[in-house]
């Protein structure tokens, strides 16, 4: 597992329209939000199998299991998962940001650079989109790449924490330890709960 991270940004969503068909699937699409945000994500996970068996073409099933998968760190079947959301509903910009994210996860990076630029093409100013390109940067040993997307990303979205974060964990790499501890700290502040352990490590 990589030391980054990224999928506390993924969001559990449920259908913003109902038919009558779908009102079962919907129900059981609920539960597994409940279990998820409890972090039992197994459970969860469960109950979107549930909601694909009643619902085979629902989105939303496949993408929150696809972020359960996520944070179990299966990532093939996430990735699965969110091909099949695609599938369904190719304009959901997120889709390809987490499908980026679970690709570089599993060293598969011109995939996961394929799918930025999809998202890119949806949105040029997508922060979460920039925090991904930088994460796969830094996993491929460019520090400075992925603090210039890492600031991009700043800029466009000033109030996550998890972009100082990464570019803290950038910094570092290139022996800027002052830089990294401001990031750190910034993260901290603005409730990132990994900083504090690089704040531990690095700054004190």
């Amino acid at each position: 597992m990589k030391t980054l991270y990224l999928l506390s940004a993924l969001i559990i969503t449920t259908p913003s329209v109902l038919t009558a068909q779908s009102e079962a699937a919907a129900k059981k699409l609920n539960e597994g939000i409940s279990f998820y945000e409890t972090g039992d994500y197994n459970n969860a996970i469960d109950k979107f199998n549930e909601a694909i068996t009643l619902s085979p073409q629902f989105k939303e099933a496949y993408k929150n299991r696809g972020i359960c998968y996520s944070f179990l760190e299966n990532y093939a079947l996430a990735e699965k998962d969110f091909s099949q959301a695609i599938s369904l509903k190719s304009d959901d910009k997120y889709l390809y940001v987490y499908r980026a994210y679970c690709r570089g996860e599993q060293g598969d990076y011109f995939e996961a650079l394929i799918d930025l630029n999809t998202a890119f093409e949806k949105d040029a100013n997508f922060s979460e989109a920039y925090l991904t390109l930088g994460l796969i940067k830094l996993w491929l040993d460019d520090y400075d790449g992925a603090q210039k997307e890492f600031t991009i990303a700043i800029k466009l979205d000033p109030k996550n924490g998890r972009s100082y974060y990464n570019r803290g964990i950038a910094k570092e790499r290139t022996g800027d330890i002052g830089g990294a501890c401001f990031d750190f700290e910034k993260s901290e502040k603005l409730g990132y709960p990994k900083a504090s352990s690089m704040i531990s490590e690095f700054c004190e």
